[in-house]
């Protein structure tokens, strides 16, 4: 199972040829994206990280098959870039600018929602799937692979979280930043897996976590609560210790951080 996106993802990126759409596109190709092409208008025809560099997202839909698009457009321009993706028949956009104003993502959200299109975002990290190579984020590190999905809205309890769980060879099937959430949240993320065997959520107040947790086995609750998340104040575990495979001693989670 992958969440949003699988191995027939065919991403472009808006906004390709910029200095940031540059960079991370760079990281997400050298982590194995598919990548199949940019968008950039005025610079339809060029080549650009050896991918075509195309005027319009209906041109790029066109002529690569992508599927799925990544946003890198200022935030005056943004939701106009996110019309236009949807409108070229992509399934998901990644909206990583921030400051996008408030109206024109109603706007957005509202036409994406008509069309059956999912927007991660704004103001997000993006989402990384390691265990199919796909990274379409701006994320410093690459996640490992791994059984836990995370899930925050925070970019920056996100990188936190990567650099912890790096630092200790811990890694991930999922790794979601979902932003101000204007379209895919905790519910839609969770919704993926009907078979979660546990729930326990945790409220800082008074300076510390308090929860009740009557399972045995605290290895996923103790790995999100072994740190102190500066901007989250709810965490919630969900967990499952059998795989999908049957194999006994292994399970999944999904570690949900609210701020």
């Amino acid at each position: 199972m992958s969440i949003l996106v699988n191995n027939d993802t065919k991403l472009i990126v808006q906004g390709f040829t910029g200095s940031q759409g540059t960079f991370h596109s760079e990281q997400c190709i050298a982590y194995g994206t598919n990548i199949v092409g940019g968008v950039t208008p005025g610079r339809g025809g060029e080549t650009h990280l050896e991918r075509p560099v195309f005027n319009t997202c209906a041109d790029a839909v066109k002529e690569t098959g992508a599927n799925a698009t990544m946003i890198y457009v200022p935030a005056p321009f943004a939701a106009d870039a996110i019309l236009e993706a949807v409108d070229s028949g992509v399934s998901l956009v990644v909206a990583i600018t921030e400051g996008v104003p408030v109206l024109d993502m109603a706007r957005a959200h509202a036409f994406a929602g008509d069309k059956g299109v999912r927007i991660l975002g704004p103001n997000c990290l993006g989402l990384l799937v390691p265990g199919i190579g796909l990274n379409a984020s701006f994320a410093h590190l690459p996640a490992l692979p791994g059984n836990i999905a995370f899930a925050s809205q925070s970019g920056a309890l996100c990188t936190a979280v990567l650099d912890w769980a790096r630092a200790r060879g811990i890694g991930f099937s999922h790794f979601i930043s979902m932003g101000d959430s204007i379209d895919t949240d905790f519910g839609d993320v969770l919704g993926q897996n009907k078979e979660w065997s546990y729930r326990v959520t945790a409220k800082w107040q008074d300076g510390a976590y308090s929860y009740d947790h009557s399972d045995d086995d605290q290895t996923y609750l103790g790995l999100a609560l072994s740190y102190r998340p500066s901007d989250a104040t709810e965490l919630t575990v969900f967990a499952n210790y059998n795989d999908r495979d049957g194999v006994p001693g292994t399970g999944t989670a999904a570690v949900c951080m609210r701020r």
